[in-house]
């Protein structure tokens, strides 16, 4: 599905809104602090780093922000969806766990997800949230 196929599609269904998007990667995150699989771990820190970070990411590197209406940069926006933020700090933060417990994570050092952790949870309450804000 694409804004072209179903131009009445909400722009967060092409994206990774909350559930949509960020509720797969915590739930594996979470299992995998517990029982982890270095392939799942992998697709994790792929996640993390081309679908969040970097490119054309949901996530802005220098202020932390997450997107919830996927548009091209420079335009993207919609960064005030306040369930987006939990799901990602969550992930961030079981990815910390999983480099520090068993040195699997290879995308960053356990401390750089906590840092994402910690910086994306202060974005969350600097910037605006409101639940379609």
């Amino acid at each position: 599905m694409t804004a072209e196929t179903d131009p009445d599609l909400p722009c967060f269904f092409l994206n990774g809104t909350d559930d949509i998007g960020f509720g797969g990667p915590l739930a594996l995150s979470e299992k995998n602090v517990y029982f982890p699989v270095q392939n799942e771990i992998d697709a994790l820190e792929r996640w993390a780093k081309y679908y969040l970070w970097e490119g054309d990411g949901e996530q802005r590197p220098d202020t932390y922000e997450l997107y919830w209406c996927w548009q091209p940069w420079p335009n993207k926006t919609g960064t005030g969806r306040s369930y987006n933020y939990p799901h990602v700090v969550n992930t961030y933060h079981n990815l910390y766990r999983i480099g520090k417990m068993y040195g699997l994570t290879r995308y960053l050092k356990p401390e750089e997800y906590l840092y994402r952790a910690y910086r994306t949870l202060k974005t969350m309450f600097t910037f605006p949230c409101g639940a379609m804000g």
